[in-house]
């Protein structure tokens, strides 16, 4: 039985619910697999500068919001 996780970093998690894309379809478009997307998007890894640099390529995300991206959530 799969348990579903909260995401640490929610403004990631939003990104791709925003362009209604599933955490396989996100991995793929920026190129890497799907458990190292979920890793980094429920806190497990940091991600490479690679990582993020291939998010805001592809979907065009401005230097600003990026650190937002980035960010973990504590979850208590």
């Amino acid at each position: 039985m799969r348990t579903c996780r909260k995401a640490k970093r929610e403004n990631l998690y939003l990104l791709r619910c925003k362009h209604k894309l599933t955490q396989t379809e996100f991995a793929a478009k920026i190129g890497v697999s799907c458990r190292g997307y979920q890793n980094v998007e429920w806190g497990e890894r940091h991600g490479t500068a690679e990582f993020w640099a291939a998010i805001q390529r592809v979907f065009n995300v401005p230097d600003e919001e990026m650190y937002g991206l980035m960010q973990e959530r504590q979850i208590v």
